[in-house]
């Protein structure tokens, strides 16, 4: 996921993504990545990496070959009234390990008859990160992407949702 690329009219064929993206006065504000195209063709929406993103990652492009990004081991939330409940982590994950944990399977019986069910209501609940308040996936997403990998952040969380 590439967060807060430009959205541009111009023409992004194969070939020439990577190049540059000028404003009116030729300074240069961003690198073409992609176009978003129903017709599988150069009609569409471009998408460009913001200059300033670029200009961060780059070191880290010739250093490793790749981005290396920071990961808590969220794999997917959902927002609720009190933050964000956790669906699913990383069994392996920082968060995990930190006892974090997600919806439970319930099981119930009645008579002879036995069955289970996914209690999202008894996953954790996250409301901060290191004191700031989380509402939405990107909230959380835009903080820990501004740590680099190895730095710890603290997950303010309500226990089995109980807020």
């Amino acid at each position: 996921m590439i967060k807060g690329v430009i959205q541009t009219d111009a023409a992004i064929n194969p070939g020439n993504s990577g190049g540059p993206l000028l404003d009116s006065s030729g300074h240069l504000i961003g690198i073409t990545t992609a176009i978003f195209s129903r017709a599988n063709q150069s009609a569409g929406i471009g998408l460009a990496i913001p200059i300033n993103t670029a200009k961060r990652i780059i070191p880290e492009l010739i250093a490793h070959h790749h981005v290396i990004r920071p990961e808590i081991g969220i794999q997917a939330v959902e927002p609720t009234d009190l933050g964000l409940r956790v669906l699913r982590l990383d069994p392996e994950g920082p968060a995990a390990k930190a006892g974090l944990s997600g919806p439970k399977l319930v099981v119930y019986t009645d008579g002879s008859f036995e069955f289970s069910a996914v209690d999202r209501s008894l996953a954790d609940v996250i409301t901060g990160v290191d004191n700031n308040p989380v509402r939405s996936n990107d909230d959380l997403l835009s903080y820990v992407e501004q740590k680099k990998p190895g730095q710890v952040v603290t997950l303010t969380y309500c226990a089995r949702g109980a807020c």
